[in-house]
């Protein structure tokens, strides 16, 4: 140290690298860059989250909005604006409503477990059982 200080140096030179200002620019700047990516992530992501759900609930809640203010949820009209003398929608050409065919029913089940034999089958209650084709 002492020849330093008699070449007019007041310490030992530093060695190159990131210190000083520009470490603490490049560590604040890479922060922000983080920050700023995290940010875009994350909304991008909550934006089509939103995006879906909104799909699955936007239907029901504009159903019971319209059935709040007592219009038709299908058509989004006043009730009351249907043509006389009919009972269904006026988009449906005035039709009234069908009921609905039954589908198939399960076969009842007996005390053991085992399907009822079915009415309309005549071997259905044969000791060894249905025989089919």
């Amino acid at each position: 140290m002492a020849e330093w200080v008699a070449a007019g140096m007041a310490a030992a030179p530093r060695p190159a690298g990131p210190e000083g200002p520009t470490a603490w620019a490049a560590a604040v700047g890479a922060l922000l860059f983080a920050v700023a990516l995290g940010y875009a992530v994350g909304r991008r992501r909550g934006r089509r989250e939103g995006y879906r759900l909104g799909r699955a609930e936007a239907p029901l809640l504009l159903r019971a909005e319209a059935l709040v203010r007592g219009a038709c949820p299908v058509c989004d009209g006043d009730p009351g604006a249907a043509p006389a003398g009919g009972d269904g929608h006026p988009r449906e050409g005035n039709v009234a409503p069908q009921r609905r065919a039954p589908g198939p029913r399960a076969p009842a089940r007996r005390a053991g477990g085992r399907a009822a034999p079915d009415p309309a089958d005549p071997e259905a209650d044969r000791p060894g059982g249905p025989v089919r084709p």
